[in-house]
């Protein structure tokens, strides 16, 4: 097969493989529809079974993991509740709230006996300085007037009463969520209108992870990057879904849609060699490796289609009469928006490595340090380790970031000794030298306003520059003063 041939796999005619086409989700885009509201999950599928009818099969490995990882995905919802109570993340607004009217008990705690310490340090006619009387009972009184302002507001039972509310509200939605356990309509939906793969047995099983071996040898898709991650034979856990896709496809004669939000290189084509967080590289979620596009030719004798949960809605969207609610679509637009901010965290986040580099200096030299110098300076992102959006309403959103630089820096500072009578050159002392290397983690808070095109792509502007925020400081710090040089120089090391 030469290369023209392959370059005509990637293309598909859109209507004829939405009404020939079998309709096959993967593990990760099926546990995807649990992050919708169940109204729209359900239409979700129904909208599905409407268009596809009998063509929708799922793999029984498929089937299998998701089994496997249900209630894991549905108990996970839980954890957005716990953390409206921690003023310390990003949707903590209440525990934020709560906070200042801590801060309310302390401030109305310090001015009481700043007055106290007042009338003691100034109401004494014997020493100067003091205050006369009547102006410590007027200050006296100003000053009680406002602590007692702050006290209504403390006493308030507004705040303490709606938080008792809050956390009903809460525990009610926590059962909700975990009810769904016993009580799911999607895993109703999926085992009465989606055709099961037949299981494989024991001896057909080692056939394909013999076979496994061998494609993951040479790298050959998909599945090979899961000998790092996985264990025993979920190892082949792709492999095997991929046969069972093959073995249906052919049996039907048909092409397949593929739905999954599989993003790793054994899927997918490389478009960025530079890798993300040292494991996976950036991929293109619409051009499947051409290894499968062929290998599927070969056996099934047609071509198949694979796409990323929310792309294979929008397109379904396109081929319905009835098109899907206003608030699903809602829903499927944020999905993508967070897929994107997702898409775009590398790229964001290494734009910000030289500012990441002028804050890392902040409060390494003395409070009486005049200058420095720079020696070195240098920050790496490491990881991203927690992406959180939220909506704030009128096309505007919240994007939070989490992420652990590798940095490094060292400064030779000064003191200041004053100016030379004759040339007013400024005079300082010897260099004294600070260093510090290893980890920052750190959070930067962006504002964005979104437009959403047609086909449910965001576009993305940014309202203002990017906070960033030092949160934990694992750097090791060593300082030499000039001073030391006079008592032990060999214990100098400079460089």
């Amino acid at each position: 097969m030469n290369w023209n041939e392959i370059s005509e796999l990637y293309e598909t005619d859109e209507d004829f493989m939405y009404e020939n086409a079998i309709l096959v989700f993967d593990t990760s885009s099926l546990l995807e529809l649990y992050f919708y509201s169940t109204n729209s999950a359900v239409e979700i599928l129904e909208k599905c079974n409407y268009h596809f009818k009998d063509r929708m099969f799922l793999p029984n490995h498929v089937k299998f993991e998701y089994d496997k990882n249900r209630e894991i995905i549905i108990k996970k919802q839980t954890s957005g509740y716990q953390n409206v109570f921690n003023k310390n993340n990003s949707i903590g607004f209440f525990a934020k709230i709560i906070y200042q009217q801590e801060m309310i008990k302390r401030i109305i705690t310090d001015t009481n006996n700043a007055i106290k310490n007042f009338e003691q340090q100034f109401g004494n006619r014997q020493t100067h300085p003091y205050f006369s009387s009547g102006f410590i009972e007027e200050f006296k009184t100003e000053v009680s007037n406002f602590t007692l302002k702050l006290a209504d507001i403390e006493n308030s039972k507004i705040f303490s009463d709606f938080e008792d509310k809050l956390k009903d509200e809460t525990e009610a939605r926590i059962t909700e969520i975990t009810n769904q356990i016993e009580q799911d309509n999607l895993k109703e939906f999926i085992e009465n209108n989606f055709t099961i793969g037949d299981d494989y047995s024991f001896p057909e099983l080692m056939d394909i992870i013999s076979e496994g071996e061998l494609r993951y040898s040479a790298s050959i898709p998909p599945g090979y990057m899961d000998a790092e991650e996985k264990q025993s034979i979920q190892v082949y856990g792709d492999l095997i879904i991929w046969k069972q896709i093959l073995k249906h496809a052919q049996s039907q004669s048909k092409p397949v849609i593929f739905v999954s939000d599989d993003t790793k290189e054994d899927w997918n084509e490389i478009i960025e060699e530079e890798e993300v967080n040292k494991k996976k590289k950036r991929t293109d979620s619409k051009r499947p490796r051409y290894e499968i596009l062929m290998e599927f030719k070969d056996i099934v004798g047609e071509k198949i289609k694979k796409l990323k949960l929310s792309d294979f809605l929008y397109e379904l969207n396109g081929q319905l009469e009835t098109k899907f609610g206003s608030s699903t679509i809602s829903e499927i637009k944020f999905k993508s928006l967070k897929e994107t901010i997702e898409d775009e965290a590398l790229n964001f986040i290494r734009v910000l490595e030289r500012e990441i580099e002028e804050v890392q200096g902040d409060g390494l030299e003395p409070d009486d340090a005049y200058d420095f110098y720079e020696i070195d300076n240098f920050t790496n992102l490491s990881s991203i380790d927690k992406i959180s959006l939220n909506d704030l309403g009128e096309g505007l959103y919240q994007v939070e970031y989490l992420a652990t630089f590798d940095c490094n820096i060292e400064r030779e500072y000064y003191e200041y000794w004053g100016r030379d009578d004759d040339t007013k050159e400024e005079i300082t002392s010897p260099p004294s030298i600070v260093r510090a290397s290893g980890e920052l983690l750190v959070k930067i808070n962006r504002e964005i306003r979104v437009c959403f095109g047609e086909d449910f792509n965001p576009v993305i502007e940014d309202e203002e520059e990017p906070d960033i925020e030092i949160i934990e400081d694992n750097r090791e710090v060593y300082k030499h003063s000039w001073e030391d040089d006079f008592y032990d120089e060999d214990d100098y090391d400079y460089y």
